[in-house]
């Protein structure tokens, strides 16, 4: 799949919401929006100017350019001058080669700005990212009796405020995908949690699925349709081959829906962690 294709498919199937069609409208009519640094001095601006930036350069192997080599040179001769810099501190670098798409610009300007990203709408929701914002109501949904039954409760406050605010940067940032929250689209209330999540004992082209709905919600087909909204996005977006689950044997209700969406058992006993691992390829 070319990355045209992909940004197609991102605007026409998942990229809905009015709020965040007239984002993508704004960095289409709005160049200056991101600024485009092929120099430090320039990187250098656009932190002073609090502008969204990204880094553009030839990235081929051994590629540099004839002014890198001169500061190289020149540092070697003199060690005591500031070592050279270059597109320092520029969290997205491009290759020149590369086209860059309305949805690179989309991604820099909303990491910049904090803005968290919408992914995919279904019928009944919204599916986002999370913000700091959204922890008050993740607290009152993880309040209501049974949600915890099969799952870690949150931290205390302001533990948890420091751990979604390094998810943020950190998950977000690096993967471009995570556990997201889930909004219902009429009334706009916090109605649970899902996405998936990169493991370091899973191949790359592997995600793992996690899921989580308010138990007032609960048995109105919420988990199998953003689910599965969430399995056609790590398909067409992420170009993921394969997704797996974890479950709880005693969590029925999960292990159905999991089956309905085409998972299949791969334990053959329960994991360290008492768990179950259901599989589903995406290819």
């Amino acid at each position: 799949m070319i990355y045209q294709d992909k940004e197609s498919i991102i605007k026409e199937k998942y990229m809905l919401h009015k709020e965040w069609k007239e984002l993508i409208a704004y960095i289409e009519s709005h160049p200056e929006a991101v600024r485009i640094c092929r120099k430090q001095e320039e990187v250098d601006r656009a932190i002073g100017d609090q502008v969204a930036y990204l880094g553009l350069e030839d990235l081929s192997q051994g590629a540099i350019s004839q002014e890198n080599i001169s500061q190289e040179e020149s540092f070697r001769e003199n060690p005591s001058q500031e070592a050279p810099r270059h597109l320092e501190n520029c969290p997205y670098i491009y290759d020149t080669s590369y086209e860059l798409e309305t949805g690179d610009l989309l991604r820099v300007y909303a990491r910049f700005h904090g803005i968290p990203m919408e992914i995919l709408e279904t019928k009944r929701t919204l599916v986002r990212e999370l913000s700091l914002e959204d922890t008050p109501e993740l607290f009152q949904i993880y309040q209501e009796d049974h949600m915890t039954d099969y799952m870690e409760d949150l931290y205390p406050y302001e533990e948890e405020m420091t751990y979604e605010e390094n998810y943020i940067r950190n998950v977000y940032g690096l993967y471009d995908y995570g556990i997201w929250i889930i909004r219902d689209k009429e009334t706009n209330e916090l109605i649970g949690r899902a996405g998936v999540e990169s493991k370091p004992d899973l191949p790359l082209d592997t995600v793992e699925l996690g899921y989580a709905i308010a138990p007032h919600l609960w048995h109105q087909g919420y988990a199998t349709e953003v689910c599965s909204a969430i399995l056609d996005y790590s398909r067409d977006v992420l170009e993921k081959s394969c997704v797996i689950a974890e479950v709880d044997p005693m969590n029925q209700w999960s292990i159905a829906m999991l089956l309905r969406l085409g998972f299949q058992n791969v334990s053959e006993n329960k994991r360290e962690n008492g768990l179950l691992t259901y599989r589903k390829p995406l290819i």
